[in-house]
């Protein structure tokens, strides 16, 4: 991935969570102040311009723009600097709290949405087997730091002990909304993916636990 091929996918990657976003706002808002919204975002960022982007998102966007795969932390960095200003521009017109109910639907809709392409790929061989396989995507670059404990096609357990998503999260100063951006999407992606496979999880290193403990079980 040369310098062209890296911002073709960036601005890819912005405009479909842009997408998603005023697809969400519409719903919630109505497409008049939808669209007044994203306008105010647009401005506030143009004249905010480029952002300081930290140590973990400095290493992992300079990695994709010199010829390595993206990584999902990639791609998280680079919606966090459009969401960002969405998030401002709600919360100033109707409150922090929906805000971060427009932001976190949003996300989840565009989790769903990648667990039924990723579905897709697959042809429709969802079990938690094949999840299992695709798992260390989500750790690419040194992402997460995970032990699988069980593993089969009705039911995987891990635990998460390092994650540079939060990491990330909070040296953008955006650690109170990564639980939206990265932490509630896990279980609305497998609602793409398998439908019938429920996710339970008591604590995540993202809201202060020391781990994060997933259980992934079919249940139907």
């Amino acid at each position: 991935m040369g310098d062209s091929t890296f911002l073709a996918e960036k601005n890819g990657i912005e405009q479909n969570i842009i997408r998603v976003i005023l697809a969400r706002l519409e719903t919630t808002l109505g497409p008049a102040l939808a669209h007044e919204l994203a306008r105010k975002a647009h401005e506030a960022r143009s004249a905010a311009g480029p952002a300081e982007p930290g140590r973990l998102a400095s290493a992992s966007i300079g990695a994709a723009a010199s010829g390595e795969p993206m990584t999902i932390l990639t791609r998280r960095r680079l919606e966090a600097e459009v969401i960002k200003w969405f998030f401002r521009a709600i919360a100033e017109e109707a409150g922090q709290a929906q805000a971060e109910a427009i932001i976190g639907e949003a996300v989840a809709d565009d989790a769903r949405e990648a667990g039924r392409s990723q579905a897709a790929l697959l042809q429709g061989r969802t079990d938690l087997a094949t999840f299992a396989e695709i798992l260390p995507k989500w750790s690419e670059g040194g992402a997460t730091v995970l032990t699988v404990l069980e593993s089969s096609a009705q039911k995987l357990r891990y635990q998460v002990t390092r994650c540079l998503y939060a990491e990330m999260y909070q040296e953008l100063n955006m650690r109170e909304l990564g639980f939206h951006l990265s932490c509630r999407r896990d279980a609305a992606f497998m609602e793409g993916y398998a439908p019938g496979v429920e996710l339970t999880r008591t604590m995540t290193i993202m809201t202060g636990g020391k781990i994060c403990d997933f259980s992934y079980e079919k249940v139907r």
